[in-house]
């Protein structure tokens, strides 16, 4: 109880935050949304009690995707990186940028950024990113880049996605490799 059992480098910026379960000694990610003084308020924590707080299934001994996730990227790239970004005032984390890639089939099946865009949007907002060519697209291939995705998806190729991203929420239409705002048509209702 009393003292706050966080992951290794507490005091970073935007670092990966961690709790520790005071039931099942299980390391758990919390979401940069998650609000602090909630998190500060707590004398000891169970998986239940950071379901509450932030409204992932969370079960004693039992990982959840982004956990399972979370845990696997910072044993790649370290537990001192900046693990969310903004777009068009959205907040993002590592997980969704990855997810979104490959529910697009993986990052070499990636042609324009602006599909990542617009599946990530589409799955937090219900619209795409802002048509001006190239305005935020670079952002998020500098992000996947960054944060040393590709290697990672490499590294990890037996990490699936929650189901929820088993297809994208949008299909590009594409008209020519130099369209930066081909429309989009909604994705296939039965990808199997």
């Amino acid at each position: 109880g009393g003292k706050r059992k966080r992951g290794p480098d507490r005091n970073a910026v935007q670092a990966v935050a961690w709790i520790k379960c005071d039931q099942c000694d299980t390391w758990r990610f919390f979401e940069p949304a998650l609000d602090q003084a909630a998190v500060n308020s707590r004398e000891e924590w169970s998986c239940a009690s950071m379901k509450v707080l932030d409204q992932q299934e969370r079960e004693c001994f039992r990982a959840s995707k982004t956990d399972e996730f979370m845990t696997r990227w910072t044993s790649h790239v370290g537990d001192d990186v900046a693990y969310s970004f903004a777009l068009e005032g959205l907040s993002f984390c590592v997980y969704e940028l990855y997810w979104s890639v490959k529910s697009l089939g993986g990052s070499g099946n990636v042609r324009r950024w602006k599909d990542v865009g617009n599946d990530m949007m589409f799955r937090k907002a219900k619209r795409k990113v802002n048509s001006a060519p190239g305005k935020n697209y670079g952002l998020i291939k500098n992000q996947w880049e960054r944060w040393q995705l590709s290697s990672f998806e490499d590294a990890e190729p037996q990490l699936k996605p929650p189901p929820e991203y088993d297809a994208p929420t949008v299909q590009p239409k594409h008209k020519c490799p130099r369209d930066a705002d081909a429309d989009l048509a909604p994705a296939p209702a039965d990808a199997g």
